[in-house]
């Protein structure tokens, strides 16, 4: 084998520690997080022979994608034969936070009751400015109300989701089909202010992201569901939120109980799920920087080995939903069934375009000799070029939801990717190699008609 051609060892390692964790992206096991770990301990003594920095780089890299594997593998497989010792930890922790999750709830909504009780202005509109500026984007959903001497509201700012009356105590709570409100209240004269903190919606509620228990749930995981004053079920983890403290005190009153939440820990294959899916998104990024090593500082073989690697890797496993890209390798809104795996979707296509740009190139600086026949060749392709736009245009399928900008533009560069390359198969087999001006003409006509199957 020529010079020219060779391939390093830490090369060929680095192919074979992507080819197993990609497997193990697509199927998680722990035989192959093994061997993703032997291999990466190959691929580091490979590259602290070749001492470059290509092989040092790809070799650190390598290892850290085979710990991210093993790790993530190891935790899923405790979550499988530990879920009662899991569960039990998922609740404490739940638990501890849930403590100061509430305690902040009633601050904001003491905190935003007292001053709007002393926002002031010369006109009702300067009021209602005054009072937006106390309700915060960052906070849970909450709300405020002035009401005049007659109990009408008369200025209020933020999200209310049930109507908001005068309410003698200084804090309670509103428990509804629908919606659990903590509310706070202060009054000083003929003026009344509630403001309220939203703490849970119905799952028939659009929008209720900003709730304290979706908040919750997205911090730790676990759910909160709230209940009237001795309507929750019997059990230890039911918290009794009271006033001043759950304590009977010395005189014998019994604590004022607002409302009892239980925190709902996630069930064992929720955890799992989401153990695999943060352990596999970053394996997938670690994999496609390892390949992209190899792609960049790689030798001639390496190079393409790296790149035909990060197309196999992206077509073939879900890598593209890991890293975020789901709908640009989703079957769902693009398919072309006459280009098989790489018309499975947006991204699919996109890549063989691009492979074929990046070969075209290469070919091109080369230099491609003229002949008649490659000029029919060419005229032929531009011929079936609108057919071929056409039917790769009709892979679309707008999704019911609507399309968003992200979606559209992933579609719209895929086609002009895919005219890009006949294009430059036109220019190349219309030759000669330093005639500029045609390859020129035949990429702009390639663009073109990759622009009007878009319309």
């Amino acid at each position: 084998m020529s010079k020219r051609l060779r391939i390093a060892h830490w090369e060929i390692a680095v192919v074979v520690e992507a080819a197993v964790v990609a497997l193990w992206i697509r199927e998680p096991s722990m035989p192959l997080a093994l061997g993703a770990l032997a291999v990466s301990l190959v691929v580091a003594w490979a590259a602290a022979r070749a001492r470059s920095f290509g092989a040092l780089a790809s070799g650190a890299v390598a290892v850290a994608a085979a710990v991210a594997v093993l790790s993530t593998s190891l935790r899923s497989r405790n979550v499988e034969a530990h879920w009662a010792d899991v569960r039990e930890a998922l609740i404490q922790t739940a638990s501890e936070r849930l403590s100061r999750t509430l305690a902040s709830a009633v601050d904001l909504a003491r905190d935003v009751a007292a001053r709007g009780l002393a926002a002031e202005g010369s006109s009702r509109t300067e009021v209602v400015r005054n009072l937006q500026d106390l309700v915060g984007a960052d906070a849970p959903e909450h709300g405020v109300v002035l009401f005049d001497e007659a109990g009408q509201p008369w200025a209020w700012a933020g999200r209310h989701r049930q109507t908001t009356r005068p309410v003698e105590a200084e804090l309670s709570a509103r428990i509804t089909p629908f919606y659990v409100l903590l509310e706070a209240s202060r009054q000083v004269g003929a003026r009344t202010v509630v403001s309220h903190v939203v703490l849970a919606a119905d799952s028939a509620v659009p929008d209720r992201e900003g709730t304290v228990a979706r908040r919750f749930l997205r911090e730790t995981g676990s759910n909160l569901e709230f209940f009237a004053p001795g309507n929750a079920p019997p059990g230890t983890d039911v918290f009794d939120y009271c006033l001043p403290s759950c304590t009977v005190s010395r005189d014998g009153v019994p604590p004022d109980t607002l409302f009892s939440v239980l925190a709902v820990p996630p069930s064992q294959g929720a955890v799992k799920l989401r153990i695999l899916a943060t352990g596999g998104r970053w394996t997938a990024i670690l994999t496609l920087v390892l390949l992209g090593l190899l792609a960049l500082l790689g030798g001639s073989l390496g190079r393409w080995s790296g790149i035909l690697g990060i197309v196999s890797v992206l077509v073939l496993t879900p890598t593209g939903e890991r890293i975020g890209l789901g709908s640009l390798f989703s079957p769902a809104v693009y398919f072309v069934d006459m280009l098989g795996l790489m018309g499975a979707s947006a991204g699919a296509v996109l890549l063989l375009a691009a492979l074929l740009v990046i070969g075209l190139l290469q070919l091109g600086r080369r230099g491609v000799q003229h002949a008649p026949v490659r000029a029919v060749a060419a005229l032929l392709l531009v011929a079936v070029s609108p057919y071929v736009m056409w039917s790769l245009a009709q892979g679309i399928t707008p999704p019911a939801t609507g399309v968003g900008v992200a979606l559209w533009l992933s579609w719209q560069v895929t086609l002009t990717a895919a005219g890009a390359a006949i294009g430059l198969t036109a220019a190349l087999l219309l030759g000669p190699g330093d005639d500029r001006r045609a390859g020129w003409a035949a990429v702009g006509a390639g663009l073109w008609v990759a622009r009007s199957s878009t319309r």
